[in-house]
């Protein structure tokens, strides 16, 4: 055989996808035609039109143009040569080795049986019948099965013999005319001058009864390869209990083509020991003498295997372009520019660690991190460890120290140990824990080369993350408390019946220092006596500072004036907890928590439907809150400084606005809104008070800024009677859903924080512009009891540093609403007579925050009812700041005041008869 007359085809039923069995036995044909100069063709065996569809013969195309196993030729459909299988098998008719076969299928079967039971193949009553004989009815044209043995010699399975009665007389033309596979499959290789048949073995028998139709039409007979099925893995025929996929389903795994092909060629061939055929080796060495005859095994981490072997080959450009598309497709977005750079970075060490693509992205997860991250399990738990910040902060200090163009491999490997070295510790010590900062788990390479992969910025910025993250939380679970920053100044002396007491006198960072009195009782015997604690220092704190002859209200130490003026609700409220602004990680990251649990649980709906419709909205938020006890008990876990504590702070700030919110819909009637979590806290809050099901609320910049200041501005107050409140209640240890609904309750008096509300009232009581000369003059009548209320302040007794805001704030939501409202216009005119009347100035009687905050939450809407719901959102924040340090300090215990008792001396029981 000369080398120019081979030819193969591939012959596949388009009635699925091209399965690995398929792929394979493409493949073979392929290698053979290319190793000896022939063609190899591709026939479409459609003519089972039910089961045939154009998708699935696009599958079968598509799956063999990705493993590149390109064809000769145009691609030959079965279907549409029809005509030459029949011209075939009426040519058979005409010279005796066919014949027309009228029996009915009932008959077919009974002599099915009746031959069953002899041991011989069907033979048909009319393979000798007369021709005249025949009736009117459809018939089937059936090949003339000669007597005698059929042999065969099969390239793989050797020398085959059957006795020919083993063989039906094989039906060559349906009732309907049209050909069968048999006949079909012979006359296409015939024609298209196939020379080597290389399929399945389970064609095998298929092979004696076509030889026989060959050799009744005088054709040469092609040469016969038979290979051996592929078994899954535990010995069986592969099947779909196997989970086998097709050929386009190894693509999307990640796998290559030609580390597929070299896998399918070591399905059953061999070449000595070698495995792994780059490029277009195995053309040169394939042959059909080196085929196994036993069946192959599936083995997939042999599959792994051989194709990293064909990814390690690959160029790095190439790599990269290939391996993209998995890495979109987990990440769920493209690669920004630095992931972009670091990924072909990693590429070094992450092509020799890689078995497909989807195995690499996964590899890479810890690359497309993006900070801030959260880091759990394992990795969370090396992180928590004794001195393990302290290794850290040492590390980052080394790192920070190289510059960018020595950033290498070596040179940070050579710094991680040294620094390992100068602080004694052993490399574990230190590896663990960074490698857990870096990656938070994920698989990754050596460190040294996760630092270089990541680069120098992304590499200090996520150590920096986990020393603030995990720095914080390591000193809470060790027991760390507030560290006191209160000093002794000086020392007082009380005389008490000729007799001296020293007394300590401590000052903070600022304002007034204060007495130590606590134990004074243990030295003297006596109290303090300071009815409302007026004069009295409850606790050292660091969070709120107010001066009230100066005006001064600081959050941390910064003017309440910059915050409300730069700053946002959930950034101050991020302060007031951690005691410094965030960074734009940190607070992505809070901004993150808080959004995640804005929901309510839907049980909390069937609790606010326990209350009347006519339900103070103060009411419902305190009874709620307390609730909220009842679904997240943690016992006494949030009094520990840990996870449930945290969380108890995100959650209440979170979920405050939502019960707010649904307080103010039930106590209208209207029905719960959901919390839109893509909208900003303030936004979210307007929207679930005013969007209906009909219409969304429209919101307005102005209006969500205003809200928001207005949050930031009553976020905090020093220590007063609901802030004491929450610390008296939390020294018990109760839970904190509790003692900020004790919060809450204090507030609700009028005399705390029903000020904007009772402002409210009165200007409404004034009803007009020209009822207001009438009022002042009452209200500087001392002896008449009437009080303008919204003007001065308790503590402060010079302008309340939060009116300045309100009063710019009111202004401009007045000028964006343009409302024509007669207690706005009573509201403007009193506040111009209270700014320029010398009574007013004179006894420094300015309008406070609850007098503007009071108009700008009438104009947007609100009930009166509602104003000291919406104090006690923004005080949430505040009063959980409060609660959180209170536990954290070295020098809390539980609240016991003392009283001067005036009651009634030891006496007697009566009995009531003698009463």
């Amino acid at each position: 055989m000369t080398q120019s007359k081979v030819v193969t085809r591939f012959a596949p039923s388009p009635t699925g996808f091209l399965h690995i069995g398929g792929a394979r036995t493409a493949l073979f044909n392929w290698l053979f035609a290319r190793r000896h100069g022939g063609k190899f063709r591709l026939r479409i065996e459609d003519t089972d039109s039910a089961r045939s569809t154009s998708e699935t013969t696009q599958a079968i195309l598509n799956g063999m143009a990705w493993l590149g196993l390109n064809y000769d030729g145009d691609v030959v459909y079965q279907s549409r040569r029809a005509d030459q299988h029949t011209a075939v098998a009426l040519h058979m008719l005409e010279k005796g080795a066919a014949y027309r076969c009228y029996c009915t299928s009932e008959e077919l079967e009974d002599l099915r049986k009746q031959y069953r039971e002899q041991g011989i193949a069907l033979r048909s009553p009319w393979r000798d019948a007369s021709i005249i004989d025949t009736p009117d009815r459809p018939y089937t044209v059936r090949f003339r099965v000669p007597d005698g043995q059929t042999s065969i010699h099969d390239q793989v399975q050797g020398g085959i013999t059957w006795e020919n009665d083993q063989f039906d007389d094989l039906v060559l033309l349906r009732t309907d005319g049209t050909p069968t596979y048999m006949l079909a499959v012979v006359v296409d290789d015939h024609n298209m001058g196939v020379t080597h048949i290389i399929r399945g073995d389970d064609h095998l028998i298929n092979a004696g009864k076509q030889s026989l139709i060959y050799k009744a039409m005088g054709w040469d007979i092609s040469a016969w390869a038979h290979l051996p099925l592929i078994h899954g893995p535990d010995g069986k025929k592969l099947s779909k209990r196997h989970g086998a996929p097709g050929v386009e389903a190894y693509r999307d795994m990640g796998y290559t083509a030609s580390g597929l092909r070299n896998y399918l060629l070591k399905l059953g061939w061999s070449h000595g020991d070698q495995e792994v055929f780059l490029g277009d080796e195995a053309q040169h060495l394939f042959d059909l003498g080196s085929i196994n005859a036993a069946p192959a095994r599936l083995d997939s981490d042999k599959m792994g295997y051989i194709n990293g072997q064909h990814v390690m080959a690959m160029d790095d450009d190439r790599f990269l372009a290939d391996v993209r598309p998995f890495i979109k497709d987990a990440h769920g977005k493209p690669l920004t520019e630095a992931q972009s750079r670091a990924l072909a970075r990693a590429v070094k060490t992450l092509k020799p660690r890689t078995k497909n693509f989807r195995d690499a992205a996964a590899q890479v997860a810890y690359i497309l991190l993006e900070r801030p991250y959260e880091i759990t399990g394992k990795a969370a738990v090396s992180l928590k460890k004794s001195d393990v910040i302290d290794h850290l902060d040492a590390l980052i200090l080394d790192l920070d120290s190289i510059k960018s163009g020595d950033w290498s491999v070596d040179t940070l490997h050579d710094r991680i140990n040294f620094c390992a070295e100068r602080h004694s510790m052993g490399f574990g010590k230190i590896g663990q824990p960074v490698r857990a900062a870096l990656t938070a788990g994920h698989p990754a390479p050596d460190l040294s080369q996760v630092l270089f992969v990541l680069g120098r910025n992304e590499t200090l910025a996520r150590l920096r993350d986990a020393v603030r993250d995990f720095g914080r939380q390591n000193r809470k679970e060790r027991g760390w408390k507030m560290k006191s920053k209160i000093k002794q100044t000086g020392t007082a002396t009380l005389i008490i019946e000729n007799e001296g007491y020293d007394l300590p006198v401590y000052s903070g960072s600022m304002g007034p220092p204060g007495i130590d009195v606590r134990s004074l009782y243990k030295q003297t015997g006596h109290f303090t006596f300071d009815p409302g604690y007026t004069s009295t220092c409850s606790a050292e704190s660091q969070i709120t500072f107010t001066d009230g002859s100066e005006g001064q209200l600081l959050y941390r130490g910064y003017p309440i004036e910059q915050l409300a003026e730069e700053s946002t609700f959930l950034e101050v409220a991020y302060l007031l907890i951690n005691g410094e602004l965030p960074d734009h990680n940190a607070y992505h990251k809070f901004e993150k928590i808080i959004t995640r649990h804005t929901m309510l649980h839907d049980s909390i709906e069937q609790f606010f439907r326990g209350f009347r419709r006519d339900a103070h909205p103060m009411a419902m938020m305190c009874g709620t809150v307390g609730a909220l006890s009842g679904f997240y008990h943690d016992d006494d876990a949030h009094t520990t400084v840990n996870e449930a504590r945290d969380m108890a702070i995100y959650r209440l700030i979170a979920k405050i606005p939502t019960i707010a919110a649904r307080a103010y819909k039930y106590s209208i009637g209207q029905p719960r809104v959901y919390p839109n979590n893509s909208l900003s806290y303030a936004e979210n809050f307007m929207h679930m008070c005013f969007s209906v099901p009909a219409e969304k609320y429209r919101i307005s910049p102005v209006v969500v800024r205003a809200i928001d200041k207005i949050f930031i501005l009553h976020a905090d107050h020093e220590q007063n009677a609901s802030t004491s409140t929450v610390r008296m209640a939390g020294s018990s240890g109760a839970n904190p859903y509790a003692c900020i609904a004790a919060g809450i309750a204090c507030l609700w008096g009028p005399s705390h924080g029903g000020a904007n509300e009772a402002c409210l009232n009165m200007l409404r009581e004034i009803g007009t512009v020209d009822r207001i000369p009438e009022f002042i003059a009452r209200a500087k009548d001392r002896f008449d009891p009437f009080r303008l209320m919204g003007f001065g302040h308790r503590v402060y007794k010079n302008f309340d540093p939060r009116s300045r805001v309100m009063q710019k704030v009111a202004h401009e939501v007045l000028d964006e609403l343009d409302l024509n409202d007669p207690i706005l216009n009573v509201a403007k005119e009193l506040e111009k007579i209270a700014l320029e009347d010398e009574y007013f100035a004179g006894k420094k009687l300015y309008p406070n925050v609850d007098f503007y905050s009071g108009i700008v939450l009438n104009a947007l809407g609100f009930p009166t009812s509602m104003f000291t719901v919406l104090f006690a959102l923004a005080r949430t924040v505040g009063w959980i700041s409060q609660w959180n340090e209170m536990l954290e300090d070295p020098g809390q215990r539980i609240g016991r005041p003392r009283q001067l008792y005036s009651g009634a001396t030891p006496r007697d029981y009566v009995p009531v008869s003698g009463r």
